[in-house]
């Protein structure tokens, strides 16, 4: 499921970027893939992220991208993610 809106973005490259996808949706992987492909990101960008701790980012997260810093607090994971 590609995410709404993302089509809509402005085409520029961004350096940071938060993604916070509605939880127990499915939407962080997709979203993650989408944003990695949609010609975006500017080189070594960082991406900010929250999910569900039940989320493997090691699987939702596209395979290039590198976890910077992973914390867990009650029920959400909070990531930085590096392109």
């Amino acid at each position: 499921k590609i995410p709404r809106g993302i089509s809509k973005i402005p085409q520029q490259l961004f350096d940071i970027v938060f993604v916070d996808p509605p939880f127990y949706k499915n939407l962080v992987k997709s979203t993650c893939e989408t944003l990695a492909e949609s010609g975006l990101l500017a080189k070594n960008a960082i991406i900010y992220t929250e999910a569900e701790k039940r989320v493997d980012i090691e699987k939702a997260k596209p395979d290039s991208w590198k976890i910077l810093r992973k914390k867990i607090a009650g029920s959400v994971g909070n990531y930085l993610l590096q392109t």
